[in-house]
């Protein structure tokens, strides 16, 4: 919560942050992908939406067919409201980034007024590409690799207003690159390598600018570390496959164990991504603490992985079940390698079965080895004190033709 004497959180905010929660508090879920009739959706357009609305552009709309093609599993591209041809852009996914996820924005570089690049290996080249946003009013570079030179190349967006460099390796120097933006009225400057005193300088100079540092803690007061988070996009692995540990504040010592002991400051530390071997356990959990100077220890965290198994050539699904208000394919799904979700009880993404059962061909290469366990990942709703399942059916067959069933049993005891 806000510290006392700040501004506090309205009605309305609070409802929001409610209603996401109880939807699954998704971060990465966004307007365009909530089902007409979700009432997240009915609360945004209620509340929030009009607001949007109000502000009138003078640019052109782009086709839905250029937005949809823009759109993939790295990236989101969305339409701010149907009667606005303004864009709002989020890129996540630092493992899996490329080039081509930028550049192609160029397609919309007059659209796009909205663009979040958090945690991403942004440099400065790719700023030039940004550069070409003429209509850009709100910048998202958030523990990115830039750095105040690199923001040179932000010149001609005139019409930004927000910037957020938090946890990047700008200096003093930003303030001579932040000067020429004459539309800026908000800049993001916490956990950065600026002292007090430059950011003094930088209010100085941007008389008009709100330069946002974040909490200033009490020098006297000890505070607590979050605990180290998981930058793999997931937790179904292979064995020998690279585990990344990071942590949102700089000059954090992150250590880990991989004997299920607890970890402390004589555990291992985590320098670089380092390889999991399985050992041939379906699982494997590493418990993880943050350490710095002047600050409590974090809390322990233990981040469980998976087992791969075997990868299939392919999967047919003969009916594709209720999607849910998040979007997504039955086929990706059932081999998207991301697992239920314990903390908000769903995976992203999920569908339903509740008339017509699931039935689904997995094709493997005649070269695989024996299979010998066939795991099903299937959730509880919420509102169920059982898992609705029934039984699963498991058969096998070289051609399509001759299926013989291997085991049947029933899963709701």
């Amino acid at each position: 919560m806000p510290p006392e004497g700040k501004p506090q959180l309205t009605a309305a905010e609070i409802e929001l942050m409610q209603i996401w929660i109880e939807h699954g508090a998704d971060y990465q879920i966004t307007y365009a992908q909530l089902k007409e009739g979700d009432t997240l959706k009915q609360l945004v357009t209620g509340k929030w939406l009009k607001s949007i609305e109000d502000k009138q552009y003078e640019f052109d709309f782009v086709t839905a067919q250029t937005i949809k093609e823009l759109n993939n599993p790295y990236r989101t591209v969305v339409q701010k409201s149907p009667t606005s041809p303004a864009i709002d852009v989020v890129i996540f996914g630092r493992s899996a980034f490329q080039e081509n996820n930028i550049t192609e924005l160029e397609k919309v570089k007059n659209q796009v007024v909205y663009l979040n690049l958090a945690n991403l290996p942004i440099t400065s080249q790719h700023l030039q590409t940004i550069g070409k946003l003429g209509n850009l009013e709100h910048l998202v570079l958030n523990f990115t690799d830039i750095s105040s030179e690199s923001l040179a190349s932000l010149a001609s967006c005139t019409k930004l207003e927000t910037l957020s460099l938090s946890g990047t390796a700008i200096d003093a120097t930003v303030l001579e690159h932040l000067k020429g933006l004459r539309s800026l009225k908000k800049v993001f400057v916490w956990n950065t390598n600026l002292e007090a005193e430059d950011i003094e300088v930088l209010r100085s100079g941007l008389p008009n600018v709100i330069i946002n540092e974040g909490y200033i803690p009490n020098p006297e007061e000890e505070l607590q570390l979050t605990p180290p988070t998981l930058v793999n996009d997931g937790n179904i692995i292979s064995s020998g496959d690279l585990i990344s540990l990071g942590h949102k504040m700089n000059g954090v010592t992150i250590q880990y164990t991989l004997d299920g002991s607890e970890p402390d400051s004589t555990s291992i530390v985590f320098e670089k991504p380092f390889v999991l071997d399985l050992k041939g356990k379906r699982q494997q959990t590493i418990k993880t603490l943050a350490y710095k100077e002047g600050w409590l220890p974090s809390k322990p965290v233990s981040y469980v992985f998976y087992d791969r198994g075997l990868v299939p050539d392919g999967i047919e699904v003969l009916y594709p079940g209720v999607l849910s208000s998040y979007t997504g394919d039955t086929e990706i799904i059932l081999t998207d390698a991301v697992r239920n979700n314990e903390k908000i009880g769903f995976s992203k993404f999920w569908a339903s079965y509740n008339k017509n059962p699931l039935e689904a061909i997995v094709d493997f290469s005649a070269t695989v080895p024996k299979i010998n366990e066939v795991v099903l990942s299937c959730g509880i709703h919420n509102n169920q004190k059982k898992s609705p399942l029934k039984f699963v059916s498991i058969w096998a067959s070289d051609d399509k033709k001759d299926w013989q069933m291997n085991q049947e049993g029933d899963v709701c005891q």
